[in-house]
């Protein structure tokens, strides 16, 4: 018979393939479940093509023989090889010369033969090498043995994610003399030698690699440091994968001069509208005065001395999505000690908070409207006694957005809150305020002008040790009258960088009034508690230029510009009782620029109307125009309070060779909050990043080493020294 002929006797055929793929890595099986994964493949009742150039039967001894390029092929799986046997009489079956079974996600088996014993469905593959490309990972044997339906056991065998060319040394591999696989899970092997190129380098007694994507419980890699303040250290965490929507890490951290931490990370996933995670770490300190005297130079920074030597944070992040627009959230986090962060925070901006908060909500949102009720905590980390704080347990807020009034021409529009306020020290109660508002707008044109009409209404029960319990309330208003117009226009540029611009103006001048009301002898929770009388013309101006680069393509406001500015009327004829009379108020502007989807720049200030100078500067600005190449810039300028500047760079140096930097600078005290560099190399397979950072209290340096498909298998570092 000759090349392409279809062999006649589809039984055995059937038979062959079936042992073969019995026998072959299968690279869709499913681990999870029990099903032998050979049963995935094969099937009966679909043709199964043979062709070579030369395929015969000898009926005396039952044997099939085909030579010369064979293919064997069914649906998803084709077999190549030069030469094919198969005895039928005692179930033996056999491919040599350039075998190749290929899987429809590309996935392959290469080996210089193969023997299979069909009744047992056992089969033996010499220098094999195995590729699974949706993790893309290569294992190579000098033999690959079945064990099982989904096990192999391998002599010779290494195991590497790196592409490379048959016959050449990938840049690492784990080698051992012996490893055990099982298909879709996990490459397991003792006395394994991790090699760069073909050197071995490190020895490891027990290695076990996942052989899929999916996440596996077990060990990380630890992280190793040193420093004077910690000594040697030690980060070790275990990973727990519960389930596919669930998962948890147990963290173990030792530091020889400093203490002990232990730690869990929850996380769940249960739907699209329902996930969170949780997590809790303590670590005890040997000495916490130790640590207090060794950032004294700093002043603790400004945070209250408040730790001891037990240290704790408990974090939890829920959110559910419910029907009828109703939802809940919640958001606890709760640290021991205003320090915690200065010790334990995981990046820049964990360690720089000034504050966290504790909020849990449940929402009901209508078309026009919404509900909310919460309980709300807050922490000042850098105030020791916090008894003065009042939180809002619980507080409900209702607010309704414009609608007309039935018939008429007028529009309504509310604000409501009820809470209860509660501090270990000062005056508790309850409090409730209702402030809706009318308008009555009219049109002209491209004019609006809005009349508005808001009475208010505050009522409260309050409870002091000093007072006893009283109530109280208070009625009040607020009504003025806003002018406003927009303006736009379209550009037809046609050809060129933009195709369209449009053009947006919004002038506006808006009048308040509120009358004089005593308020001195109500209790005082927040600012809502004090409403000043107001006589204010607040006058402003907003515009935008937006460009699109294509006729389908994204909208960008390349230009967004507003300045505002209010009078005060009061202020003017004296009656603020104002040492001296200033009616005009800092003029406020913002800018934002976006010149570019990779560029974003964004200006906003106060300045005195009066000094001219400058009260408040905020800045930031962030690049990134092409892959691996950024640039962010930030400055915020509060005078007399701050003057802070951050910085970050990543740019490629050459090929896959890339440096940053990152920088926290304060301007007031001139000095450097902390200053990173680092150099990270990218291959397609590995990675290996340099980082030194510069604090006030210790410089120090680390080293991490990944692996494509693996993750860090190596982080250590090590102080300086205390400067």
């Amino acid at each position: 018979m000759t090349r392409r002929n279809c062999i006649g006797i589809a039984a055995c055929i059937a038979v062959f393939f079936a042992a073969f793929i019995a026998v072959s890595p299968s690279f869709c099986a499913e681990p999870a479940k029990a099903e032998p994964a050979y049963t995935k493949f094969f099937k009966s009742d679909l043709p199964i093509e043979i062709s070579g150039d030369n395929v015969n039967y000898d009926k005396a001894t039952d044997t099939y023989r085909a030579e010369g390029s064979v293919v064997i092929e069914q649906e998803g799986i084709r077999l190549t090889a030069d030469k094919v046997n198969v005895d039928m009489k005692n179930g033996l079956a056999s491919a040599s010369g350039h075998v190749k079974i290929v899987y429809k996600d590309e996935s392959f088996v290469e080996a210089e033969s193969l023997d299979i014993v069909m009744k047992d469905e056992t089969a033996v593959f010499v220098s094999a090498r195995v590729y699974y490309k949706e993790d893309n990972i290569y294992i190579s044997a000098d033999e690959l043995k079945k064990t099982g339906p989904e096990s192999y056991s391998a002599k010779g065998a290494s195991f590497t994610t790196c592409d490379c060319a048959e016959g050449e040394t990938p840049p690492w591999s784990f080698y051992t003399t012996g490893a055990s696989v099982t298909v879709g899970r996990t490459f397991k092997a003792r006395g394994a030698f991790f090699r760069i190129k073909s050197v071995p380098v490190f020895y490891l007694p027990y290695v076990s690699i996942p052989v899929n994507r999916e996440r596996q419980s077990g060990l990380l890699a630890p992280r190793f440091s040193y420093s004077k303040l910690g000594g040697a250290g030690v980060d070790n965490s275990l990973f727990w994968n519960i389930s596919d929507s669930r998962d948890a890490t147990f963290y173990l951290d030792i530091d020889s001069k400093r203490g002990l931490g232990t730690g869990l990370e929850y996380r769940y996933f249960n739907t699209a509208n329902s996930f969170g995670n949780m997590r809790y770490y303590n670590y005890r300190e040997s000495d916490i005065e130790r640590i207090h005297k060794y950032r004294a130079d700093q002043l603790n920074y400004l945070h209250p001395l408040s730790a001891d030597n037990d240290r704790q944070r408990f974090y939890f992040d829920h959110t559910l999505y419910g029907a009828n627009g109703l939802s809940f959230k919640a958001k606890l986090d709760i640290v021991s000690d205003d320090e915690y962060f200065l010790d334990f925070g995981r990046n820049f901006n964990e360690k720089s908070l000034e504050s966290v908060e504790s909020v849990i909500s449940v929402t009901k949102a209508w078309d026009r409207s919404a509900l909310v009720i919460q309980g709300r905590r807050f922490d000042n980390l850098y105030v020791q006694n916090d008894s003065g704080v009042a939180s809002k347990f619980p507080e409900a807020m209702f607010t309704m957005q414009p609608h007309r009034v039935w018939f008429t021409p007028f529009f309504m529009s509310m604000d409501a809150q009820a809470a209860r306020f509660d501090r270990r020290a000062g005056v508790e109660g309850v409090r409730g305020d209702v402030r809706p508002e009318f308008t009555l707008p009219v049109y002209a044109g491209p004019i609006e002008f809005t009349p508005f009409y808001a009475p208010r209404y505050t009522a409260y029960k309050s409870e002091s040790a000093a007072a006893g319990s009283n109530t109280d309330e208070r009625l009040i208003y607020e009504t003025g009258a806003k002018l406003e117009s927009t303006l736009y226009r379209t550009f037809e540029l046609g050809e060129g960088r933009f195709r369209r611009l449009g053009h947006m103006m919004r002038p506006s001048i808006k009048y308040s009034y509120i009358p004089d009301e005593p308020q001195g002898d109500l209790p005082y929770f927040d600012a809502v508690d004090r409403v000043e009388a107001r006589s204010l013309v607040t006058y402003a101006f907003r515009t935008i230029l937006s460009a699109r680069l294509s006729d389908k393509g994204p909208r960008l406001d390349v230009v967004d510009f507003e300045v505002r500015q209010s009078y005060d009327i009061r202020e003017a004829q004296g009656l603020n009782n104002s040492i001296e009379e200033r009616p005009f108020s800092d003029v406020l502007g913002r800018l934002h620029l976006r010149p570019e989807r990779w560029a974003t720049m964004f200006f906003e200030t106060e300045i005195d109307a009066y000094t001219k100078r400058a009260d408040i500067f905020k800045s930031s600005a962030s690049f990134a125009p092409y892959e691996g190449y950024s640039l962010s810039l930030n400055y915020i300028f509060e005078r007399g309070v701050a003057r802070y500047g951050a910085a970050s760079a990543l740019f490629k140096l050459y090929g896959n060779l890339s440096a940053g930097f990152t920088e926290r600078y304060s301007f007031k005290g001139d000095v450097s909050l902390g200053r990173d560099y680092i150099v990270e190399y990218k291959h397609k397979c590995w990675s290996a990043a340099f980082v030194y950072e510069e604090r006030p209290e210790e410089d120090s340096v680390m080293l991490t080493f990944s692996l494509g498909g693996i993750g860090e298998i190596l982080t250590a570092g090590m102080g300086l020294g205390s400067k």
